[in-house]
């Protein structure tokens, strides 16, 4: 029995070491920094950078494939940063994320995918969330709590496996570099490169569609994700900003699929959100043949009927807006726009 006690601390210890090493010694590839995660970096510089008040997006890939913000910017004569980022870092680490950069006058829209509110984890963040706090932006641990770390442990042996592989394969071994982190081969445009100023990928505008199974969702919502929503709320109403709540584009055939769980969740956060919601779920419910790679991505002709409905969507909101009257960013409507 003590043999076996033994061997069992010693694989133990090992393993440990290892994880520790992996996380800490060995260095990120260096196709990082032209991974779609690395644009973190360029979207704190565009919340830095970007005049108070502000209209900020905050939600996963839906952002990112599938909102034109120019056409908002213009619209409102705001400066509008889209803070869109994958899914698997979590909507919990993206809200916060951005705490630092909210000044009075703001505007907040959270636009996170349904994915979200299952209980799966999703909202917590998984591998991607510790790539961003070890090799891309450490000081986000910061954001980090004790809860969260423990949920995160339970992906860090993927990102161990990850990041040793092509660090063993190719600089230790010396064989042809690795392609980029999160990168897609068919479409190429799962990178940096690919994000216009506005941290919007245009380069998919001038590719077809790509044939993708639909999303069943289905379960209890996961009330987590609400409630902490709420307690966002107070703090972006302590810095004089607002808060709002948008539901993300999804291809029809996965609504229709997904249409009970659809509906639960509609009714839990027309129950419990604190803060206004914009427009109703089937709203941003699109036809098959306007999403590009995924039923969260639009392509080209789906980002500007979805960027139209949410020109129309806020100003329902901002014409209401001391603020904006103040400055008469409304001054000019927006069917003399064309939009």
């Amino acid at each position: 029995m003590k043999k076996f006690l033994l061997k069992v601390v010693i694989f133990v210890a090992l393993f440990s070491a290892t994880l520790v090493l992996s996380v800490y010694f060995i260095p990120p590839d260096v196709s990082i920094k032209d991974s779609f995660l690395y644009s973190i970096i360029d979207r704190h510089e565009m919340l830095r950078t970007r005049n108070s008040p502000k209209l900020v997006f905050v939600g996963g890939s839906n952002l990112i494939f599938g909102l034109e913000s120019k056409k908002i910017s213009e619209a409102y004569g705001i400066s509008v940063v889209n803070m869109g980022t994958p899914a698997t870092v979590g909507l919990k680490y993206t809200l916060n994320d951005i705490k630092p950069f909210i000044n009075k006058g703001d505007i907040i829209v959270v636009v996170p995918e349904y994915h979200f509110f299952l209980r799966n984890g999703l909202f917590d963040g998984q591998t991607d969330l510790l790539y961003i706090l070890f090799d891309i932006y450490p000081e986000g641990k910061v954001h980090i709590q004790f809860g969260q770390w423990m949920h995160l442990l339970r992906f860090l042996p993927n990102y161990v496996r990850e990041k040793t592989r092509p660090f063993i394969k190719y600089r230790i071994l010396s064989l042809n570099p690795t392609p980029n982190h999160n990168q897609n081969s068919v479409t190429n445009v799962y990178s940096r490169k690919a994000l216009n100023e506005y941290g919007e990928v245009a380069g998919l505008w001038n590719k077809g569609n790509v044939p993708f199974p639909p999303s069943f969702l289905e379960g209890e919502v996961d009330m987590k994700a609400i409630y902490f929503m709420n307690r966002y709320n107070d703090y972006v109403k302590s810095k004089g900003a607002r808060l709002y709540f948008l539901y993300p584009c999804y291809q029809a055939k996965s609504y229709d699929m997904s249409l009970h769980f659809i509906n639960q969740l509609s009714n839990q956060l027309g129950k419990n959100l604190s803060f206004k919601i914009l427009a109703k779920p089937e709203r941003y419910r699109f036809p098959d043949n306007l999403f590009f790679d995924q039923y969260y991505h639009l392509n080209k002709n789906g980002a500007d009927i979805r960027t139209k409905k949410v020109i129309e969507d806020l100003r329902l909101v901002l014409s209401n807006d001391q603020l904006f009257k103040k400055t008469n960013r409304l001054s000019t409507s927006l069917s003399d726009k064309g939009l």
